[in-house]
């Protein structure tokens, strides 16, 4: 979903790109640098990718890698990454969070707005178990519920829960309940979803997604399969939510900011060596809309 050529630039405010580089490298350089994005959200960043990219973009970006704020980065060996056009005023990682370098944030000044940037990387329920993921997601939602103006935030959801229809009958789980008040419509947080928010806005498109994906997802930034195998076609549509593909990667934005478009480069990425999509969405402000802590909604 992309905003027409006819669309000067120039009413874009902020280009951001969203992506989990699969252990990087500079082979990777070449999509980043053909995005022109404003602002980079990286995951899955080595120390020695980190230190590329800087060189790389050193008269391009200002850079924060998430291993540079983290203790014992050694045993850490990828971790979240921003680079942004505008100066970064501060960079900061949440220590309490199970994996603290996959998170990272950073306040930068667009234009006399002072804005929250942030790449987060949830865990892995396969590798680090429920517990430790419903805890990030738990947490995480309360963080953002807390920050006030505006921010934009990518985070790879590691989730397959993405239902066109907020009415659709989605089965009560438990187990990932966390992670599904993170992802849902009008969740705590106050954020909203880019590409979801589009999507409601067209009802053709809308209604031709919720006819053929009842259970999602809205885009295909991944495609599961069993450890160890190698990638091969998704089931069918009678699969339901178990289809196959799922949107993992995602953008979130305050509502001072609006989605002007979305795409999702699933084939461009596989073709540099990635498993998971890059995600690049223009976003316009508009206005100043401050958000205050949803202390009641939390039920506390």
């Amino acid at each position: 979903m992309s905003i027409p050529s006819t669309v000067p630039r120039s009413r874009v405010s902020v280009r951001i790109a969203l992506w989990d580089i699969c252990r990087g490298g500079t082979r990777k350089l070449e999509l980043l640098d053909r995005l022109k994005a404003d602002v980079l959200l990286l995951l899955a960043v080595s120390p020695t990718s980190a230190d590329r990219y800087r060189l790389h973009w050193a008269d391009r970006y200002d850079c924060a890698a998430a291993l540079d704020l983290v203790s014992s980065a050694q045993s850490r060996p990828f971790g979240a990454m921003i680079a942004s056009r505008w100066p970064m005023e501060e960079a900061w990682t949440i220590d309490a969070l199970p994996r603290p370098e996959r998170a990272l944030f950073a306040t930068v000044n667009v234009g006399g707005n002072r804005v929250t940037l942030g790449a987060w990387g949830t865990p892995n329920a396969a590798g680090e178990g429920y517990p430790a993921k419903m805890d990030a997601y738990r947490l995480m939602t309360d963080y953002l519920a807390d920050r006030e103006g505006s921010t934009i935030v990518g985070v790879d959801t590691n989730s397959r829960f993405d239902p066109p229809d907020p009415e659709v009958d989605i089965e009560h789980d438990e187990l990932r309940k966390d992670e599904h008040r993170f992802l849902a419509r009008d969740a705590v947080h106050g954020l909203a979803d880019v590409h979801r928010a589009l999507v409601d806005a067209d009802p053709d498109r809308w209604r031709l997604v919720r006819d053929l994906r009842p259970h999602g997802p809205l885009a295909t930034t991944f495609v599961r399969r069993p450890h160890g195998r190698p990638r091969g076609i998704a089931r069918g549509f009678d699969s339901g939510r178990h289809f196959g593909l799922d949107r993992m990667d995602r953008i979130f934005v305050s509502s001072d900011i609006r989605p002007l478009a979305c795409e999702h480069l699933y084939h461009e990425s596989l073709d540099l060596g990635g498993d998971h999509a890059a995600v690049i969405a223009d976003l316009a402000f508009h206005g100043q809309v401050r958000r205050v802590s949803r202390e009641a909604d939390r039920g506390r």
